[in-house]
C-alpha cells in the first residue's frame, strides 16, 4: 500500500491552495511558526494595555508605583517591582522575618538583567523587559523543538500556540522568572533526548537559580540516568548522584553566597514568612491533608485542578520524565506556597513552566479544529481580560 502524504494538498488535484500553501509552509517549519503565533499573541497584550490605559481606572495607593514612559511600561507590575529593586540595588533581607525583602527572589534573572544593562546602557526595568520577551520567544521555540520529533509537527505547533494563548501568558511579557524558567528546563529536556546528560544537568542547574521549582527538572534528569540509562546500576547511582548535584548547581550557589554575605544559607526560604504567614511545618502538613488550598475558593484552584487533569491524562501518551516533572512542577508550589497563607493565589502564573500539560491539550485538540479554534479564541479574550487587568495594578497570579 502506498502511504498517503500528511501535506495538505496530497488530497486535492493540481496546484494546492494558499490556505494549503500556508498550512504546509507552517507545518514544515513549526519553530518559526511557534515564534511567529507568539508573537502574534503579544498584540493582544498590546491591545489589553491599551484597553486599560482608555478605560480602566488604574488602582493606586501605597506601594503601586509607575515606571517608564510607553505602553509595555504597564507590564512591569507587583513582583517586577522586586527583581527592578535587585537590579538597581541587590539584595536585601528583612530586619524580622515579617518584613518583605527581596531575599525570596532568585537571581538569574536580575543577575542576565543587569548585565545586559551594563553592556548596553539599558535602563534596568527595560533590560528586564528585554530579557524576558527574548527568553518568551525562545521558550516557544524550544517547546516546539522538543515536541515535534515526538508527536510531529502539528502538536509542536499547537503546544506552542496554546502557551502563546493561555490567559495568563502575559506574565511571559513582564519581568517574571517563569519564561528564564522555561527556557532552561526545554533545554535540559532537549539535552537529554540527544543523550548530553552534563548538558542537561548544567541547564537545570541554571534553572535552579532562577526558580525553586526547577528542581522537578533535575529529579526527571536524574530518574532518566538512574532508572533508564545504561549500565550497571552502581555506575548509574554514581552518575545520578553527580547530575544531580550539578543540576541543583544554582540553588547551592545561591545558598552559599546567602551563608557568606548574610550568614543565613536558608535566608531565601526563612523570608518567605512575610508572605504565607509563620505557619509551622505541622500546621502546613494538616493544611496539605485537610486539602486546604483545594477547598478554598481562591482563584487559583481552578488553574491547579485543570493543570493536574492535563498531566495525569497526558501520562498514557508522554514520555514519562515529562509526566514526572509535570507532576512535581505542580506539587512543589502545592506543597510549599499554597500550604501557606497566600494558598493557590499565584498559581494561574506557575503553571506556565508545566509545559506537559500544554502538549497534553494539543494532542486532545489535534483532530479538533473547530474546538482548537474556540479554545484559542476564548484563550486570546482571556489574556486580552487578564492583561488589562493586570496593568492596571489588579491582581492576576
Amino acid at each position: 500500500m502506498t502511504p498517503v502524504s500528511d501535506s495538505p494538498a496530497a488530497s486535492g488535484l493540481g496546484a494546492p491552495s494558499l490556505p494549503d500553501r500556508i498550512a504546509a509552509l507552517a507545518l514544515a517549519h513549526p519553530v518559526a511558526t511557534a515564534i511567529l503565533i507568539f508573537a502574534a499573541s503579544r498584540v493582544v497584550v498590546w491591545l489589553g494595555v491599551i484597553f486599560a490605559d482608555i478605560v480602566i481606572a488604574p488602582r493606586t495607593g501605597p506601594g503601586l508605583w509607575s515606571v517608564g514612559e510607553y505602553w509595555f511600561h504597564r507590564l512591569l507590575r507587583w513582583d517586577a517591582g522586586w527583581y527592578m529593586s535587585i537590579v538597581r540595588e541587590g539584595y536585601r533581607v528583612g530586619a524580622t522575618p515579617q518584613a518583605e525583602a527581596s531575599i525570596v527572589f532568585f537571581p538569574l534573572l536580575p543577575m542576565l538583567a543587569r548585565g545586559l544593562s551594563v553592556v548596553t546602557g539599558l535602563r534596568g526595568f527595560d533590560a528586564l523587559l528585554v530579557v524576558g520577551n527574548l527568553a518568551s520567544l525562545a521558550a516557544v521555540g524550544l517547546l516546539a523543538a522538543l515536541v515535534r520529533p515526538v508527536f510531529g509537527p502539528k502538536v509542536a505547533i499547537l503546544s506552542a500556540a496554546i502557551l502563546a494563548f493561555t490567559p495568563t501568558s502575559v506574565f511571559l511579557s513582564s519581568a517574571y522568572t517563569e519564561q528564564v524558567t522555561l527556557v532552561l528546563v526545554l533545554l535540559m529536556f532537549l539535552a537529554m533526548a540527544r543523550g548530553w546528560f552534563w548538558a542537561a544537568a548544567l541547564a537545570a542547574g541554571l534553572a535552579t537559580a532562577a526558580r525553586l521549582t526547577s528542581v522537578a527538572a533535575t529529579a526527571a534528569l536524574v530518574a532518566q540516568v538512574v532508572l533508564a540509562g545504561a549500565g550497571p546500576v552502581p555506575r548509574r547511582l554514581v552518575l545520578g548522584a553527580a547530575l544531580g548535584l550539578v543540576g541543583i548547581g544554582g540553588l547551592l550557589a545561591f545558598m552559599a553566597w546567602q551563608a557568606w554575605v548574610f550568614g543565613d544559607p536558608l535566608a531565601f526560604l526563612r523570608g518567605q514568612e512575610a508572605w504565607s504567614g509563620a505557619l509551622g511545618a505541622g500546621q502546613r502538613l494538616w493544611r496539605v491533608v485537610t486539602l486546604r488550598p483545594i477547598l478554598s475558593t481562591n482563584g487559583g484552584v481552578p488553574w491547579f485542578l485543570v493543570f493536574t487533569a492535563l498531566v495525569v491524562i497526558g501520562a498514557w501518551r508522554l514520555p514519562w520524565t515529562w509526566t514526572l516533572y509535570g507532576a512535581l512542577a505542580l506539587a512543589i508550589p502545592y506543597l510549599t506556597v499554597a500550604t501557606g497563607l497566600p494558598g493557590l493565589g499565584s498559581m494561574p502564573r506557575y503553571v506556565l513552566i508545566v509545559f506537559p500539560a500544554m502538549v497534553t491539550a494539543a494532542l486532545l485538540l489535534e483532530h479538533r479544529p473547530r474546538l482548537t479554534l474556540a479554545v484559542l479564541a476564548a484563550g486570546a479574550i482571556g489574556l486580552f481580560v487578564i492583561t488589562a487587568r493586570f496593568s492596571g495594578w489588579h491582581w492576576a497570579g
